[in-house]
């Protein structure tokens, strides 16, 4: 399709921030899903490199889990649209 690279660099303009801002949503989740649950620092998630993103962000209570879901949400929104 013409579109294909068009769609895909729009699901990594969407993608690309998210990740860089909060870390925990660049994975489905497979892996990751002990240290999300546990709400340990981004540290010890196992297949992110810089583990503190741009700004330092922790799951340190509700609003950041909260923040972490409508953020997964977005990234994978981005994820479907670009194909």
């Amino acid at each position: 399709s013409s579109k294909a690279v068009p769609r895909a660099l729009f699901g990594l303009a969407g993608i690309l921030p998210l990740g860089l801002l909060v870390p925990y949503t660049m994975f489905w989740g497979e892996v990751e899903i002990q240290q999300i649950a546990n709400a340990n620092p981004t540290s010890m998630l196992p297949h992110m490199f810089p583990t503190a993103g741009l700004i330092g962000f922790e799951m340190t209570g509700p609003l950041h889990a909260f923040i972490v879901g409508v953020a997964k949400m977005m990234a994978i929104s981005f994820t479907v649209a670009g194909g």
